[in-house]
Formats: C-alpha cells, sequence, structure tokens
C-alpha cells in the first residue's frame, strides 16, 4: 500500500517542486515519512532519469524547497542520477551559490563526475564561467588539475567557452595545487605557434610563420585536443579577431591544397575553424573562411553553423548564414532546431525573430516534445515569448511530462 502511495505522489511532489511550493514539499514529505527505504527511493526518484527532487529543486533554484527536502532526506546531498549528476553539478553549472555552499555544509561530494564527460561540479561551474562558485569550490577541496575524459581541466573549459576571468582564477589554483602553471599542462601537443597564440602575441606569431615554407607546416600542427592554431586563435576568449585574421592571411598566401585542408580541420568536437568562428561571433571571419573553404559538417553534438549562432545571440550571423542559405529547421541530436537555441540558450529576440522570418517552425519539438517557447518561458525570457506569441506559437503546447509553458513560467518566477 506504501508503494502505491509513493508512486501515486511522485508526480504531486515534482509539481509542487518545480513550482517552487515549499509548503507543499513540506506537506509532501511529511506524508511519506512511514514509507520503507526501498519504498521511499521510488518515492523520492521524480522522473525517468532517476532524478530526484532534491535534483529538481536545485536546477529550477528554488532555495526554499532545497531546505525543505533537505531536512527531510539529508542522504540525497550527493546522491547521482542515472546520468552521474548530483545536486552540486546542478548548482554550480546555474552558478546558484547559496544552494552550493548549503550543499558542501552538508558534505555534497565536490569530486563526484559525470558518466559523459567525466566532469566535476568544478569544470561545469568553469564551462560557465561562474567565479563565486569556482571560489567556492576550490575552498572546499575541489581539483583545480582535475583531467575529465577528454583530458580537459576546469581552466581548459573556462578557455574553451570564453571565460578567461575564470581561466587566469583556475591557472593560478593549478599553480598551487600542482606546482605549476596551467599552461604547462595544456602545452601537451601545442607548437610554439599554439603557444604564441594562447599568449595573444602577434609579433612572435609573424616571426614564425614569415620565414619562407614555415607557414604550410606549423598551420597543420593540431594539439592533444586536435586544435589548429587557427582554432585556438579563434576559440571565444583565446584571442583577438585581429590575430585570428593575421594567422588566415598566411594560410592564403601559402595555399597548396593538402595544407589548406589540414590547417582548416576539425578539432575532436567535429568544429572546424568556420565553427568556432560562428561560436565567436566574428563576421568578417566567417566571410573569409566561407569563401576559402567549402561549408563544414555537422559538429560531434549534430550541431550546424546556424545553431551556433542563434545559441550565442549572434544576430548578423543568424542573417548572414539564412542568407547563405542554412537550413533554418535543421534538428541537432537532441532534436533541437536552431530557434529552440534562440529561444532558450541566448534568449536572442532579434535571433529568434531573423529565424522566423527565415520561415522557422514555432512548432518543431526535441526529445522532450519541448517546443522553443517551452525554452524561452524556462528561460524567463519575455521580449522572446512576445516575439514567439506573435508568430503564433502555442501558450497551451504540452511537453513529454505534460507541462506548459504556463507552468514553467511559474516554476521560475
Amino acid at each position: 500500500m506504501a508503494l502505491l502511495l509513493a508512486c501515486a505522489s511522485a508526480s504531486k511532489l515534482q509539481t509542487a517542486v518545480r513550482e517552487g511550493d515549499a509548503s507543499g514539499v513540506r506537506t509532501l514529505l511529511a506524508a511519506a515519512g512511514g514509507l520503507e527505504a526501498d519504498e521511499a527511493y521510488s518515492y523520492e526518484e521524480a522522473d525517468g532519469w532517476g532524478r530526484s527532487p532534491l535534483h529538481e529543486a536545485v536546477e529550477f533554484g528554488h532555495a526554499e524547497v532545497v531546505e525543505e527536502i533537505l531536512a527531510a532526506k539529508p542522504g540525497l546531498v550527493s546522491a547521482p542520477d542515472e546520468l552521474g549528476w548530483t545536486a552540486l553539478h546542478w548548482a554550480a553549472l546555474n552558478g546558484a551559490e547559496p544552494i552550493a555552499r548549503r550543499l558542501l555544509a552538508l558534505k555534497a561530494q565536490p569530486d563526484a563526475q559525470e558518466n559523459e564527460f567525466g566532469c566535476q561540479p568544478l569544470q561545469w561551474a568553469a564551462r560557465r564561467g561562474h567565479l563565486q562558485l569556482i571560489t567556492l569550490l576550490l575552498s572546499h577541496g575541489a581539483s583545480a588539475g582535475h583531467l575529465d575524459k577528454e583530458n580537459r581541466t576546469a581552466a581548459a573549459w573556462a578557455r574553451l567557452t570564453g571565460h578567461e576571468m575564470a581561466a587566469r582564477l583556475l591557472e593560478g589554483q593549478t599553480e598551487t595545487q600542482e606546482g605549476r602553471p596551467e599552461v604547462t599542462a595544456r602545452a601537451d601537443g601545442m607548437s610554439p605557434l599554439h603557444l604564441a597564440v594562447a599568449k595573444g602575441d602577434a609579433a612572435e606569431v609573424r616571426r614564425l610563420l614569415e620565414p619562407s615554407g614555415a607557414a604550410r607546416e606549423m598551420l597543420a600542427k593540431a594539439d592533444a585536443w586536435v586544435r589548429t592554431p587557427l582554432i585556438a586563435a579563434i576559440q571565444p576568449g583565446a584571442a583577438s579577431e585581429e590575430l585570428s585574421l593575421q594567422l588566415l592571411s598566411f594560410l592564403a598566401a601559402d595555399a597548396s591544397g593538402e595544407a589548406d585542408s589540414a590547417a582548416l580541420a576539425p578539432d575532436r568536437d567535429g568544429r572546424d575553424p568556420l565553427h568556432w568562428a560562428v561560436l565567436a561571433g566574428h563576421v568578417e571571419l566567417v566571410r573569409r573562411l566561407t569563401a576559402l573553404a567549402p561549408r563544414p559538417q555537422r559538429d560531434r553534438w549534430g550541431r550546424t553553423l546556424l545553431h551556433h549562432a542563434a545559441a550565442n545571440g549572434h544576430e548578423a550571423l543568424v542573417e548572414l548564414l539564412v542568407e547563405q542559405g542554412a537550413e533554418v529547421d535543421a534538428v541537432d541530436d537532441s532534436q533541437q532546431t536552431p530557434l529552440h537555441l534562440a529561444c532558450g540558450i541566448s534568449g536572442s529576440a532579434g535571433a529568434a525573430q531573423r529565424l522566423l522570418s527565415a520561415g522557422a517552425s514555432t512548432e518543431a519539438q526535441d526529445r522532450l516534445q519541448r517546443r522553443p517557447v517551452h525554452y524561452a518561458s524556462l528561460a524567463g525570457q519575455t521580449e522572446v515569448l512576445g516575439v514567439l506569441m506573435q508568430a503564433g506559437a502555442s501558450a497551451a503546447a504540452i511537453d513529454m511530462d505534460g507541462f506548459t509553458p504556463l507552468n514553467f513560467a511559474i516554476a521560475v518566477a
């Protein structure tokens, strides 16, 4: 009987958690107090991914609900879901410093690793550039030198995602912990040209490439992450657009088929210099690369150039790529279109409007059966919601869990 009660109540608890109803959560948890341990786990499991109510409370940023759950079920503090994510991973990802502090006070594990990338919470905080979270995690013993499955440290992720201040903070911490600066760790497989690019040293780049015949080989050499110097220069936060254009000028001057192909090759994530130019928002560089090289394939996540432009709110690039014939409703491996990403990740009303004007569908559904309007609501993007409503998006659309955009809007209010 208790197990039936647990299963029947799970959806009520999930709804209360997502809506930030601390009083309702308290009542439901009290009602489950008499359940046996194995039955209680069924009650606590909120969804098909093995996420407990604590995971969802942290994901939605409901601090009061987090307190209620931890008071009733403190053992959940480091419990992983089926993907290996703990509540601390979610706090780190979302920059929820007060919640993370509370989790750590209850001995949440800062070294817990999720399954897909082997990333610890510190690496997810670094990927989003959350300086307070990074400092907090380091103060509780998180390792700046931990390598994930891609052999990337938190500092490497910070640089890869364009968070220069976070990278510098983590590099200094790695020097303290390891007795050597992070740049030494990142230099594995890096050529002198990679290192000059990493420093933003245009004079050294010119000195290395100007000797006759030198450019061809050096521009084609990849580092341990299969990054050519051009990719390293373009990546957000790595160097200036001027330095990237300088490298490109040497590549064009030394054009010779095979060398060009190697110098413009993709990295281990399937992203070539053109992908990275779009990610960085470098319009002139995108124009130059488009003229020099064929349009690249999708990256390892199935995302196109237009996905990346939309996800980063680069309106001018969205317009340029659409003019060049990009497919506006192309789907990635999560079945998300560029409009999904413009509405949720970047919250760019301008990018969303340009996509809609080019014929993007407001009714496209991803693997969770969520439409762009769901993500705009979840992210609290009111201006984007206005654009979608004017384009005919349905406020009554439901996802695979039966939630409408209004449910998400209430949850994040």
